[in-house]
């Protein structure tokens, strides 16, 4: 905003300085032609102060036009002094039978055009001042003009002098004035456009990398199911103290860190369903601090500077906790040397008048603001910019995903916050994130209800367009001892369908043709009893959006394990009575 207003006065600047240009020549070539007639004049009849007087304004002239424009002000002043000078020195001698009162007349007329109507208003002051001190010696008698001329038509000129040059010099004054306000709501609206669409290119660039990252997911999902369930499978056959089940369990926990990955990758393209709860922040940090001291080294002294008035917000508390680890993660790794993370908390009222982040205006309210602010190397303007882009990392080839601060802008995003990263070479880096406040609420502890592993014999209908997937679904829900129909889309399902009593029908959700909310409402019509399973690499957040999925629905998220589907799949069938 600063340098918007900078630019705003230099655009200013630059007219006036051309408008001191051209008259300051304007004065050496006609008021040099004037000069010469005038010397002339006064030679023939031997007036010799004269030419003295015009000669020596003369010379002024020229220096004032030569001068450099940066000397603008002396430059400026000194062409108006040189103006009443002239316009007082004919005045004096020669009243209103000379060229003076038409100089004088200049002077506010300058003042305006250089200087702006304030200083058009003093010039006139001082007009009037110059005006009443000749008047006052002409009814002293102490002007030898050369024709007769009385006092009251000197103060009926000087009235009308003033009156016209106050009138042109304050509206020249008032215009320049009205131009460059002009001109600055045109740069300030260009600036706002520039703004915006800097802003839309950037959501538009996100949307796209998110709906990329979203499919994405949702595939790898599907292969993270395949592997993990016929995994279990494997082990399942296999002696526990068999050296395979070792290694199969290596391959469970590979599952479980991509698992994490796909939910990065979910929660940046906002298809993650987050679970926001009513949580004290203060709270969660002091939770979390045994987990943020272990991800520091020994050379890295962690900070905590929380606020002593409650800070609650509505967040998912697993995705608060993600945003810490991610901000001091990338914290340490700026401090290859060692250094100091502080977290710190507080509260801040914005009234929404001129507060903004990252160059979005902030909604008015009382905020809970997260500082995570390190004492590393800092980050590079042109890195700073583009710091919260999906897969941009600094890091070296396999130390870094790219998704840790694009996440932390999701979350953040998701809930109606506000997140902002600033840094300083050699000073260290700070993110900040801001929630919007929300008093207190005791949260209800609902109780744990068991669940049974155990099997049946009801008949289930599985529909799933991944082979693998559906493949895996068919071994493990048989390996329970339940009869299992099987289709990879809908249409089969519904030929499927036309036998007697199905007891739970698991679908997958978005599936070539009619989706899975389709096929459970038809299915529902030909076994009006029937319990409805959801199997999706998406969450219900986008589906329910979608009008797929509503509240109380059952979805189970791949990648799952296989005690998860046995749980859930037992517990909707005895749900039916």
């Amino acid at each position: 905003m600063l340098s918007s207003v900078l630019a705003h006065v230099d655009a200013v600047a630059v007219w006036r300085r051309r408008i001191l240009s051209a008259v300051a020549w304007s004065y050496l070539g006609l008021g040099g032609l004037a000069a010469v007639i005038g010397i002339s004049v006064a030679i023939a009849h031997d007036i010799w102060s004269v030419v003295v007087f015009d000669t020596i304004a003369l010379l002024v002239g020229a220096g004032l036009a030569l001068c450099p424009e940066r000397f603008y002000r002396f430059k400026s002043i000194s062409l108006i002094v040189l103006t009443y000078t002239i316009g007082g020195y004919f005045s004096y001698h020669f009243g209103p039978f000379a060229a003076g009162p038409l100089w004088l007349f200049a002077g506010p007329m300058l003042s305006g055009a250089l200087f702006g109507w304030r200083a058009a208003l003093g010039s006139i002051g001082f007009l009037v001042i110059v005006l009443v001190a000749i008047g006052a010696l002409l009814a002293r008698g102490s002007l030898n003009w050369p024709g007769e001329f009385g006092v009251g038509s000197w103060f009926v000129i000087s009235g009308s002098l003033v009156a016209l040059s106050g009138l042109l010099s304050v509206s020249i004054g008032v215009l320049l004035e009205g131009v460059a306000r002009a001109n600055r709501e045109r740069e300030d609206a260009i600036e706002a456009r520039e703004l915006l669409e800097q802003q839309l290119r950037h959501s538009q660039k996100m949307e796209a990398v998110g709906r990329l990252a979203g499919g994405i997911a949702h595939d790898f999902n599907n292969l993270l199911v395949a592997i993990s369930g016929f995994t279990e499978f494997a082990m399942d056959t296999l002696e526990d103290d068999s050296s395979a089940v070792s290694d199969l369990s290596e391959v469970m926990d590979t599952v479980t860190r991509a698992k994490g990955l796909t939910e990065q990758l979910l929660t940046f393209s906002r298809k993650n369903a987050l679970d926001p709860k009513r949580i004290d922040i203060n709270d969660s940090i002091r939770d979390a601090s045994r987990l943020l001291d272990q991800l520091s080294r020994e050379d890295i002294r962690l900070h905590m500077k929380l606020c002593t008035e409650p800070c609650s917000t509505k967040i998912d508390p697993d995705s608060l906790i993600q945003i810490l680890v991610n901000a001091a993660t990338n914290a340490a790794d700026a401090m290859p040397e060692g250094g100091e993370i502080t977290i710190e908390t507080s509260r801040v009222q914005v009234d929404g008048s001129s507060s903004s982040v990252d160059g979005l205006k902030m909604e008015p309210g009382e905020y809970v603001v997260v500082s995570v602010t390190d004492t590393g190397s800092g980050i590079a303007e042109d890195t700073l910019e583009r710091i919260f882009e999906p897969f941009f990392t600094t890091k070296k080839t396999g130390e870094g995903t790219g998704l840790g601060l694009s996440t932390s802008w999701a979350v953040v995003n998701q809930v109606g916050g506000y997140i902002n990263m600033t840094s300083e070479l050699g000073r260290g880096s700070t993110l900040e994130c801001f929630f919007h406040f929300t008093p207190w609420v005791a949260p209800k502890i609902d109780q744990a209800r068991g669940l049974s592993l155990s099997g049946g014999n009801e008949r289930i209908l599985v529909v799933e367009d991944d082979e693998q997937v559906r493949r895996m679904l068919i071994r493990s829900l048989r390996a329970k001892g339940y009869e299992v129909l099987h289709a990879s889309q809908a249409e089969d399902a519904l030929v499927l369908a036309q036998q007697p009593q199905i007891d739970l029908l698991v679908t997958d959700v978005i599936m070539p043709g009619q989706n899975g909310r389709e096929l459970a409402a038809k299915v529902a019509e030909l076994h009006p009893k029937i319990a409805v399973l959801y199997v999706s690499g998406y969450s219900d957040d986008v589906l329910t959006q979608q009008g797929i999925l509503d509240d109380g629905l059952k979805l189970l998220k791949k990648p799952f394990q296989l005690d998860a589907l046995a749980m859930l799949v037992r517990e909707l069938l005895d749900a039916r009575g």
